[in-house]
């Protein structure tokens, strides 16, 4: 897709935040997943863009993702990544799939084999994935043998899922970050980068690196299907903001970020507060009717993250009648007259609209039920 015929929207009531933002910044660079796999140069002519090695100094026999595999894109790779950066820059893409946690597996992206991962949270607090006890391809969340995740407030009709996410390094999240971005810049932009590059190469963060994103998380019915990535560059070089901004949507989040040390950036960036942010952008017209959150997430830290929580807050309305009581563990299924409320062991995640039938199928045994 050419630059040119890209159309963007936002909220009518980030207007004034989208026009200050294009003020300052033009779209250099838009990269989405291709239906098929693009055809790259051969191994002998290919240089690494991260090290500079060229082959037969390095290999190139791995597929590099320009953007990580598990996040949905199967065939956006690069030719200019070396078999060695890539297995360095694959720790750094699992602490960033640590970091999302959950989400991959509610959003039912497909990762490597075109499969849908299963997500177990920490300590068996938690399983969800994809269920193979109803037919349709939906999301089963069930609680583990330990903890309370889901929390059910029946009154006001709100599921709560609360669990921990497995431990990851924050910087290591932001090396993720920054390796998209230098991955998705031109090429004769990449040379006046070499300390940017430098944060990539070495396990210790480099001083003055801002290892900050900024975070915008919005309702599930407006989430990208398919991961995609926009690189903006300033339109005025005296400007004291950073050259280039990178803006990455994945399912119902967006993540914005700049690139750190470019050769002609007289200035250190200090503030990330000050800096243009560009509003959730759409590529359709969209209203005021929602609300997405905003934040600015820190990662500047070196030590492992532990013990961070997850949350996810769903919005429901029980139905008055044709109730079915099923037990996922012997498939059991018979009919009730009131919702449940005490032995509660999961949920399976339809779209709006969507009903699933269960025929009565009770065995004749004085066994406890769950549902």
């Amino acid at each position: 897709m050419n630059i040119e015929d890209i159309i963007v929207y936002t909220c009518p009531k980030y207007k004034r935040e989208m026009d200050a933002f294009y003020a300052a910044y033009e779209l250099e660079v838009y990269l989405e997943s291709p239906v098929a796999k693009i055809k790259h140069k051969p191994q002998k002519d290919r240089q690494c863009r991260f090290c500079g090695k060229k082959y037969p100094e390095t290999r190139f026999a791995r597929e590099a993702h320009l953007i990580p595999e598990f996040m949905g894109n199967k065939y956006l790779t690069s030719d200019s990544e070396c078999d060695a950066c890539n297995q360095k820059f694959s720790r750094y893409e699992n602490d960033f799939k640590y970091y999302l946690g959950i989400i991959p597996s509610l959003t039912k992206t497909p990762a490597k084999g075109n499969k849908v991962p299963k997500f177990k949270a920490p300590r068996n607090e938690l399983v969800a994935g994809i269920t193979d006890k109803v037919e349709g391809g939906f999301v089963e969340i069930l609680k583990g043998e330990h903890g309370d995740a889901i929390k059910v407030d029946y009154d006001n009709g709100v599921t709560r899922i609360e669990f921990r996410k497995h431990s990851y390094i924050p910087f290591n999240v932001y090396k993720a970050f920054l390796k998209m971005g230098l991955a998705a810049l031109p090429k004769d932009e990449i040379m006046h980068y070499s300390n940017a590059l430098s944060v990539l190469a070495y396990d210790e963060k480099m001083p003055n690196a801002i290892a900050s994103v900024h975070v915008t998380n919005f309702p599930f019915s407006k989430r990208a299907q398919e991961p995609f990535l926009y690189v903006f560059k300033k339109r005025k070089h005296t400007d004291a903001i950073p050259a280039h901004v990178v803006i990455l949507h994945y399912q119902n989040l967006i993540f914005q970020f700049f690139i750190p040390f470019y050769k002609f950036d007289g200035h250190v960036y200090k503030d990330m507060l000050r800096m243009p942010v560009c509003p959730p952008m759409f590529s359709e017209k969209v209203g005021d009717e929602f609300d997405p959150s905003f934040g600015i997430e820190d990662f500047t830290g070196l030590e492992l993250k532990r013990n961070e929580r997850q949350y996810i807050t769903y919005n429901f309305d029980f139905p008055k009648g044709n109730l079915m009581k099923y037990d996922p563990v012997t498939g059991e299924s018979w009919p009730v007259d009131t919702v449940p409320k005490d032995d509660l062991l999961g949920m399976i995640l339809l779209p709006d609209g969507t009903t699933i039938s269960l025929k009565e199928n009770k065995k004749d045994h004085n066994t406890d039920q769950h549902e």
